[in-house]
């Protein structure tokens, strides 16, 4: 029998495990699909398991060069329609479920490395955070649930990397996924990843074993795509993947997209104003505390 602690870190796990399952899989085909992004992804996915072409997303059975997006998200929602039939649910199936392994990986990360106090708190926040849930992401049949989840376990391999070499390489192939996902998205954490590779692993970082590890590992799984990509219609789409979909966003808002210089700090406003109560509450705890042992 496990000890009394472990046996509570057991069940709370178990407790987080079962309202991941809850939040992101209860109705999740009864939503209707929502324009444009998710409505749009769910076609391209739908003519790829039809058609057997694997390679080049299309819409409307023609070559897309709108979602100038690698198709590894196109090809789990494919296999979602496979398992589960063309519906709703099959849609957003490998959302939830990468929103789910996602919650359990944090967890048992941060209760190994911190605390179990501050891992069931990240738990609970992420199954409550309606920008974690909702649009584009754990109920929604789109790319994003899957690049958070394999995002997340890039950086949690650099930092578990301190002494190993191994989680180096797994981080990169990690990278290489998220890549595939949602092509140049990957930048944000690839930062991340190397600031932390660099503060674990310092000069051995540039050895040339460990440095061609690493590339090897972040490069092989994307140029395979992509050259199976190129022999289909030359350098197209990657015209458009680099000089739209990233110097153009980049520089101006397109597609009719609106807002200021402030508009995602607003957006961090909206999705975590209901935590700033609960913070206040915390500080004036810890200080009411450290007050009583003074």
């Amino acid at each position: 029998m496990l000890p009394a602690n472990r046996r509570i870190i057991f069940w709370a796990v178990f407790l987080l495990g079962a309202l991941s399952l809850f939040n992101f899989f209860f109705l999740l085909g009864d939503e209707i699909i929502r324009d444009w992004d998710e409505a749009r992804h769910g076609v391209s996915a739908y003519e790829m398991a039809v058609s057997g072409n694997y390679i080049v997303n299309t819409y409307n059975f023609q070559a897309d060069y709108w979602n100038a997006k690698p198709p590894l998200s196109l090809w789990l929602t494919a296999l979602g329609y496979e398992i589960f039939g063309f519906n709703t649910f099959a849609l957003r199936f490998f959302s939830a479920l990468c929103s789910t392994v996602t919650v359990l990986i944090t967890v048992i990360f941060t209760g190994r490395k911190l605390s179990w106090a501050a891992a069931f708190i990240a738990g609970g926040v992420l199954l409550t955070l309606d920008s974690f849930i909702f649009e584009h992401n754990a109920r929604s049949g789109d790319p994003d649930a899957i690049f958070i989840l394999f995002s997340t376990g890039a950086i949690l391999g650099a930092i578990l990397s301190r002494g190993r070499i191994w989680p180096v390489y797994a981080s990169a192939f990690l990278l290489s996924l998220a890549f595939l996902t949602k092509s140049f998205h990957m930048l944000s954490p690839l930062l991340t990843v190397l600031i932390l590779l660099a503060l674990n692993h310092g000069k051995k970082l540039f050895r040339l074993k460990v440095g061609v590890g690493f590339l090897l590992s972040a490069l092989i799984p994307s140029l395979v795509w992509a050259l199976l990509r190129y022999s289909n219609d030359g350098l197209a789409f990657f015209h458009i993947m680099f000089g739209y979909d990233v110097i153009e966003r980049s520089l101006k808002a397109v597609e009719g997209h609106t807002g200021s210089v402030f508009y995602y700090l607003k957006v961090l406003h909206h999705d975590f104003r209901q935590y700033y109560i609960l913070i206040a509450l915390l500080l004036l705890a810890l200080l009411f505390c450290r007050r009583r042992k003074l």
